[in-house]
């Protein structure tokens, strides 16, 4: 079953996962990844400050508190939020990056919010995941391969399945216990940390 629904909008949202429960009766996980970025800048025009914390911020928000509702009363649920490295540490992403960070500390809120009642709360924060997107910027030559590359002690990208195998453990009985956590999927990026200003590779 596909529901299709515009995240950053309320009815739509009640209205899929209404749909949803009809025809399940429950819901035991829900992964807010819906997302937009933008081009990296100092700052930005505010129509795109208002679409990324539509999309980005207030999707999360308004999919987790209908669900969230539902797993409170069943006593019983996972849910995941796709954050980012660029909510970890600082890109020139003026939007993006701070909304991500937004998104880390509604999970720790959730988290200590919903444990009580069975529901545990976490976020993955991917560094760069070789999607159709990130494909894209690298053919236009907006992104630069082998810079970013340079940036990664792995030397790798991140690949989708990468993300949904960590979304799979934080899902599973696993992970019973572990709650309100931001794991990276990085191949190694935030460890970097200052070594390259220091001169070392």
């Amino acid at each position: 079953m596909v529901c299709e629904a515009d995240v950053s909008k309320v009815p739509a949202v009640d209205k899929a996962v209404d749909q949803i429960l009809q025809n399940f009766g429950s819901i035991d996980i829900l992964i807010n990844n819906a997302g937009i970025t933008h081009a990296s800048v100092s700052i930005l025009d505010l129509e795109v400050l208002d679409n990324v914390i539509n999309v980005n911020l207030k999707g999360v928000y308004f999919c987790s508190r209908r669900v969230g509702k539902e797993m409170v009363r069943q006593r019983s649920g996972s849910i995941i939020n796709i954050a980012s490295i660029a909510g970890l540490t600082s890109l020139p992403l003026p939007v993006y990056g701070p909304i991500k960070s937004a998104v880390i500390m509604l999970t720790q809120i959730l988290a200590r919010d919903w444990a009580q009642h069975g529901v545990r709360v976490n976020a993955i924060a991917p560094g760069y995941v070789l999607t159709p997107l990130l494909q894209d910027l690298f053919d236009r030559g907006l992104r630069d391969q082998d810079t970013l590359l340079a940036y990664i002690p792995m030397r790798k990208f991140v690949m989708p399945t990468d993300v949904a195998h960590a979304a799979v453990f934080l899902c599973s009985d696993k992970a019973q216990c572990i709650t309100g956590v931001t794991l990276p999927v990085d191949t190694g990026f935030l460890s970097a940390g200052g070594w390259k200003a220091l001169g070392y590779d």
